[in-house]
């Protein structure tokens, strides 16, 4: 999302310094912000600590500055959320700790009485020129961050966190949705009008769960903090939230996937009494806890994993059959996306065979090819794209593809991948390309002994890189249906994973 700028070009100037008290070995800058007249002021107003976990906090009304520069807004709210900008560091600290990486950090250090980010421009700036410029400051940075946060795993979610004194000690999600629509029955909640009136619309269309136990189940961030003894809304003991519930305000609603988008954003409100010691340190590392066993359950993430946190596409869980496979080849920017915000795979859609071979070219790299110079191209027919050309060059070279055609040679590089084709490249990849199957002994109904693709085919089957495709009176092999992405990641990268020295 792009917030234009209300009053001309502002320019930001980063100053890279530590972040006190925030997730170790982390980055942090702060933002100096230009007054009209060009001087440089306030170079900490607002605060932001890069990471390389999908998950995004902001603070809107922690900062304690007060610049005389800066006239106090009238007619407003203004006290500050006290307790508000430690408890998220608190928070940012235990995600790290739980997962080994850090989440990404915005935060407003300006005084409510001069700044509040999380209104209008208007309203939360009250035309004063270098609080306006804080304003694009703080939204310009979580708008970076949401691009950051998103190109590992496709899509994530943001916590924009505030602090309230209500006599209840009660701990509220604010998903975009009213008391009144959470007062209906979790059938009627799960209708899709509500996923698309939520914060959270990226997550309820691509989730495999329930919308309504996303939102207040067992599973949901109020249901597993809750199981601690808290007071929690929504959560499955206080399904609809009471009158004077926070449902999220300006910040979820801009960043949030309301408006499509890859980031969620959910508004986190904590009373007070639980941010004095030793509560505070205490919720924090629960909610932490919550938040990872959240999104791993409902985004298919494996947040604490010393390996691949996600597939890669908010439509291949990370545990699904071929997660892994899908993963792999996402990390090495192999595979292609079917659609963005957020990102996706389509898993059951066929490849071409110019997007296989670089799917392989790149799972190799540098070191799998002995080939890389010197190699004339052999087909008539190669694709414009210059990346896939090399691919399919450096991968013939190897003596790993099947031609389409002769006089000429042709490739056919946008020709659907083949079930038969896909085989044949997947027990090279295994046995190396001087290979040659033991003769095929007619296990498939559908593919005869007398066909080169018989061969190949049940080779691969023995060896476990490709499943039949089903049948009622006999197996069957599908040998001229188009493979899909999601069992071509898996015929290749087990392919590699068994391959010999």
């Amino acid at each position: 999302m792009r917030l234009t700028p209300g009053l001309g070009v502002i320019l930001v100037i980063l100053l890279a310094i530590p972040l006190a008290g925030g997730p170790s070995g982390a980055a942090s800058t702060l933002a100096g912000v230009p007054t009209p007249e060009g001087e440089t002021a306030g170079p900490d107003w607002v605060e932001t600590l890069d990471g390389n976990l999908p998950i995004i906090l902001s603070v809107p009304h922690g900062g304690e500055l007060r610049p005389n520069g800066i006239p106090d807004r009238e007619d407003a709210i203004l006290l500050n959320d006290p307790g508000s900008l430690q408890f998220t560091r608190d928070l940012a600290q235990a995600l790290s700790d739980l997962t080994g990486r850090q989440p990404y950090l915005v935060i407003n250090h300006l005084a409510r009485s001069k700044l509040d980010p999380n209104r209008s421009l208007g309203l939360g700036a009250q035309g004063d020129p270098s609080a306006s410029a804080a304003w694009e400051a703080y939204h310009d940075a979580l708008v970076r961050a949401e691009r950051m946060a998103t190109q590992e795993c496709g899509w994530g979610a943001y916590f924009d966190v505030h602090s309230n004194g209500r006599p209840e000690p009660r701990v509220e999600f604010g998903y975009g949705l009213s008391v009144d629509d959470f007062d209906r029955s979790d059938k009627a909640l799960d209708n899709r009008q509500y996923v698309l009136r939520s914060n959270i619309r990226s997550l309820g269309t691509w989730a495999t769960e329930d919308f309504s136990q996303i939102l207040r189940g067992s599973g949901s961030l109020g249901g597993l903090l809750e199981a601690h003894g808290y007071s929690v809304a929504p959560s499955p003991q206080n399904p609809v939230p009471q009158r004077d519930y926070f449902d999220g305000g300006l910040s979820v609603a801009l960043h949030g996937s309301r408006s499509g988008g890859s980031i969620d954003s959910v508004q986190i409100e904590v009373p007070f009494a639980q941010l004095e010691e030793p509560r505070r340190p205490v919720l924090a590392r629960l909610l932490a806890e919550a938040i990872v066993t959240w999104m791993d359950r409902a985004y298919g993430f494996d947040l604490g994993s010393g390996g691949p946190i996600c597939s890669g596409f908010a439509d291949v869980r990370l545990d699904a059959p071929g997660g892994q496979a899908v993963a792999a080849l996402n990390q090495v920017d192999g595979l292609p996306a079917c659609g963005i915000s957020p990102r996706r795979l389509c898993p059951s859609e066929p490849l071409t065979r110019a997007q296989a071979a670089l799917a392989v070219w790149r799972l190799l790299g540098e070191t799998g090819i002995s080939r890389t110079t010197g190699w004339e191209n052999p087909y008539a027919d190669l694709p414009l794209d210059p990346i896939q050309k090399q691919a399919i060059v450096a991968l013939a070279g190897e003596g790993l593809l099947q031609a389409c055609g002769v006089n000429p040679l042709r490739y056919c590089p946008e020709q659907q991948e083949r079930r038969s084709e896909a085989a044949l490249l997947g027990m090279r990849l295994f046995k190396g390309a001087s290979y040659v199957p033991p003769p095929p002994r007619g296990l498939f109904s559908d593919a005869s002994t007398g066909h080169w693709s018989a061969w190949w085919l049940e080779a691969a089957f023995a060896d476990g890189l490709m499943s039949s495709c089903g049948g009622i009176s006999a197996e069957r092999i599908c040998p001229q249906a188009p493979i899909s992405r999601q069992e071509f990641a898996q015929l290749v990268t087990m392919a590699l994973s068994e391959r010999g020295p």
